[in-house]
């Protein structure tokens, strides 16, 4: 299926038919994410050799043959490493070997991510994992019972600036008659996040009346020790020098301040730069 898939992409019959190729195979009663991974293999079986001799004959499922693919992605991402260099083929042939002897396609993409930490060069020029946005993935499915279940996989400072917009509209209110807000954390996220999406859905309207939520992200930066400098949820971030610079070229609404010591520990020669969402993902 994935290899006629990727055929039928290649020479235009979906595009003849006035639909993408995912349609076409969802018109003819493939689930979503089933044509999603039929179209992802069959693009990439042809320069993993390994990986079509080992599930030519069906002998992997399905699953396991898109994990594999997924982490060699990863990999050739994350290193900057060609698919065919030594490297991504030694990465293919152990991931295959692990999914013969038995691992999970979880198991398989956790061992593709630990070897796309180890293998990651190690450049002062090279943009660290952690911040580099073109990592980032988000996908989704529908679950048997029609409810949409997801995962993502976001740099750091996109994520800070999620959780900060999360966690100003999930905080507990109290209801009318004064009682405690009877929603559990988990649920109250939820509701914060559909709102976030109601107010993005609204702001990029044609006929929009209001603009954007602001989200804040603060990041402290210590003067005497500037490869220190850490977001409020995520932790370090590097080259807050550039950051700094990027912030003052866009004449950026927030201020740096310094902050007074308080009970952790705050040294008085910190800056804490308050920014809103509109100054960038480095503010």
């Amino acid at each position: 299926m994935t290899v006629l898939s990727a055929q039928a992409e290649r020479v235009g019959i979906a595009k003849r038919s006035g639909m993408r190729t995912r349609e076409l195979l969802m018109a003819n009663g493939m689930a979503p994410v089933v044509a999603d991974r039929c179209l992802r293999v069959g693009r990439a079986l042809s320069e993993l050799p390994t990986l079509h001799r080992h599930s030519s004959n069906g002998f992997l499922s399905g699953e396991h043959v898109d994990a594999i693919v997924r982490g060699v992605a990863r990999v050739s991402t994350r290193t900057r490493e060609p698919i065919g260099s030594e490297t991504i083929t030694e990465l293919q042939s152990t991931l295959v070997g692990q999914a013969i002897s038995g691992a999970s396609p979880a198991e398989v993409m956790k061992a593709a991510r630990a070897v796309a930490i180890e293998a990651t060069p190690d450049d002062a020029n090279t943009v660290p994992a952690a911040e580099d946005a073109t990592l980032n993935e988000m996908g989704w499915h529908q679950g048997n019972d029609g409810r949409l279940q997801g995962s993502f996989d976001l740099d750091v400072l996109t994520g800070e600036r999620l959780i900060c917009a999360v966690d100003t509209a999930s905080r507990p209110r109290p209801l009318p008659d004064g009682t405690p807000d009877p929603r559990s954390a988990g649920r109250r996220r939820a509701d914060a996040f559909g709102q976030l999406l109601e107010c993005a859905a609204r702001a990029t309207a044609d006929d929009a009346m209001v603009g954007a939520p602001r989200t804040e992200v603060v990041v402290t930066v210590p003067v005497a020790d500037r490869s220190t400098a850490r977001l409020g949820w995520l932790g370090s971030i590097s080259d807050p020098g550039s950051h700094a610079g990027r912030v003052r070229r866009r004449g950026h609404p927030g201020r740096p301040r310094p902050a007074r010591r308080t009970h952790r520990g705050v040294s008085h020669e910190t800056l804490v730069h308050r920014g809103g969402a509109e100054s960038g993902h480095r503010a």
